[in-house]
């Protein structure tokens, strides 16, 4: 499909946005999962924290308290003067104090201030200690606590840094009540809160990190993306530019050919394309194929109809055709067309559309004619006197010979001799015109190789001892089979030998022979000891007419070696030829075993 240039660039424009889109989305949701992360981690680093103080406290509370020395840090705890035997005196006079859970816990977290580790506070709306007073984000949480919440946590900044905040209700218990009953607290009561402070500034220095690396590799992902899609819009404004312009030499071929060019859909119930052509060859407008997808046919001679139907309208078309018939013009004109047609295929096999090729070979047809009447002429009314004549004369020298005179016994041997060679020439003529006829059909037969050549030989072997020749014969016999046209074979390989006969001088000689070639095929050659032909010469001797300036006196028509070569291709063979100048010819017919 060819894509006008702008809007291939509004669809590099919108895929261009899409792509942006997909890559800002991708981002986003990167970037979330980045923070997600690391909020994650820095809450389960104040969960844990909170849990292993939650454990310490009870474990302290279960034992009643610990007792440590009295130091200025550590002085009797004020609140619990009512417990018995808060202070105690060692026997060795060492002053110890009972230290409760929160005590423990409050100077646990006063020896941790300024370390850079997880912050906790003991904090409560009711605190027995101003140092327990919440600031405002605990207050808010506590009061919450108070409505079912169970945990908060927020990130803020505490002294200008980033942290993450959580804290959860301190629930009371019967431990807890022996310092705080005073203050009308019952077991199970929200008495207060563990706020738990993480510092976030490292895990946000790794956050922003892998967000810089997460937004570098989707920039390049992105600016790989539209680099692509505006090389694509580049590359199919270019491929747009090169269909028109091979659209466009198309049509222009198409319109000066002599051909009809026709593009059918599969069913052909539409034409797709119609060369001008169609107008010239069958008098009627392009346009009336388009309305009418049968007007081709109705052209089509009543006696051709049918045959046309059963093969162009046939259905599936699934391989190429060739058809021939006949056509009248509206001008009353007649016509013969030669159509091949074929199917189009799909990139999974599918038939996409059907594509014909019409010709007029109305003169092809004539000449064809006048081939058969020139091939009759020559094989009846040229040879049939000449044979007629040569006849004679050999009677006349059979009977009269002895009593003619010299100059007209030499007469009439000339008369044979030139009679002979007009004979052979109207043979040769009469050949090269069956094998040009389209409608040649071969007489095949399953023959011995060897045995072809023994005929020849016996047929010519008069003619190369008049010339002082020695004709020899050289039959492997294992030659093989083949499946030939025995007549037009033998007429090959007599046309070889003749031609062998007719170049080597006196004294030489002539060798036919037959044998199996490499690749299984059967050879049969024709050797001499003639004069050699040129490597310049030696593509051109196939050629039809063809004489060799280098060869003078001798007689022939040049469609000796263009016969072989015709006859050769006929039987799906190929002719071969060996030559050196001073050194003889060797002529090889290969054909199918």
């Amino acid at each position: 499909m060819r894509l006008l240039p702008y809007r291939v660039a509004i669809y590099s424009a919108v895929a261009c946005l899409l792509w942006t889109a997909l890559i800002l989305l991708s981002l986003w949701q990167r970037d979330s999962l980045i923070t997600d992360e690391t909020m994650d981690i820095a809450k389960a680093e104040g969960e844990t924290a909170f849990e292993k103080d939650a454990v310490y406290r009870r474990w302290n509370a279960i034992h009643g308290g610990v007792y440590v020395p009295v130091t200025a840090e550590t002085p009797p705890n004020p609140n619990l003067a009512q417990v018995p035997e808060r202070d105690i005196t060692t026997p060795s006079g060492r002053k110890l104090t009972l230290v409760n859970p929160a005590y423990m816990s409050r100077q646990v977290y006063e020896l941790a201030k300024g370390t850079g580790i997880v912050q906790a506070h003991i904090t409560s709306l009711k605190p027995l200690r101003d140092a327990n007073t919440p600031d405002p984000w605990e207050a808010d949480a506590l009061r919450l606590f108070e409505d079912g919440v169970k945990e908060v946590v927020e990130v803020t900044e505490i002294d200008g840094r980033p942290y993450m905040r959580l804290i959860r209700p301190f629930i009371a218990e019967a431990s807890c009540l022996k310092c705080h009953a005073a203050q009308g607290y019952k077991e199970g009561d929200i008495r207060g809160g563990i706020s738990v402070s993480v510092p976030l500034g490292y895990l946000l220095s790794v956050m922003e990190e892998q967000l810089s690396q997460a937004r570098v590799w989707h920039g390049v992902f992105w600016f790989a993306g539209v680099v692509m899609i505006l090389a694509g819009g580049a590359r199919m404004n270019s491929d747009n530019r090169a269909l028109v312009e091979s659209e466009g030499r198309f049509r222009q071929i198409a319109a000066n050919l002599d051909l009809a060019l026709i593009l059918s859909s599969p069913d052909h119930r539409e034409y797709r394309y119609v060369s001008p052509a169609y107008e010239r060859i069958w008098g009627r407008s392009c346009e009336s194929l388009y309305e009418d997808p049968d007007a081709w046919l109705d052209a089509v001679v009543e006696e051709d109809r049918k045959s046309v139907t059963d093969v162009a309208l046939a259905r599936p078309v699934k391989e190429p055709y060739t058809m021939e018939y006949r056509i009248k013009r509206t001008d009353g004109a007649v016509r013969w067309i030669r159509e091949k047609g074929f199917p189009i295929v799909g990139y999974i096999g599918e038939t996409v559309a059907l594509a014909g090729v019409a010709e007029d070979i109305t003169a092809l047809k004539e000449r064809e004619g006048q081939r058969e009447v020139m091939a009759a002429m020559l094989r009846h009314d040229i040879k049939t006197p000449m044979t007629i004549i040569s006849g004679n004369v050999d009677i006349l020298l059979e009977e009269f010979g002895s009593r003619l005179p010299d100059d007209a016994h030499g007469m009439l041997k000339s008369i044979v001799t030139n009679t002979g060679f007009l004979s052979h020439m109207v043979d040769d003529l009469s050949v090269m015109f069956t094998l040009r006829s389209p409608d040649m059909k071969l007489n095949m037969s399953h023959e011995d190789a060897r045995d072809v050549i023994v005929e020849v030989r016996a047929s010519t072997a008069e003619l190369a001892r008049i010339n002082g020749l020695t004709l020899t014969l050289a039959a492997d016999e294992d030659a093989g089979r083949v499946e030939v046209d025995r007549t037009l074979i033998q007429r090959a390989v007599t046309n070889l030998v003749l031609n062998a006969i007719n170049y080597t001088p006196e004294g030489g000689v002539v060798t036919l022979g037959a044998k199996k070639g490499k690749g299984g095929q059967a050879v049969i050659y024709v050797m001499d000891t003639g004069p050699g032909i040129p490597k310049d010469e030696s593509g051109r001797v196939f050629e039809r007419y063809y004489r060799s300036p280098n060869v003078k006196g001798t007689r022939g028509t040049g469609l000796g070696l263009p016969i072989v070569k015709a006859v050769a291709e006929a039987h799906g063979g190929w002719v071969e030829l060996d030559s050196e100048p001073g050194r003889g010819s060797k002529f090889s017919i290969f054909l199918p075993a």
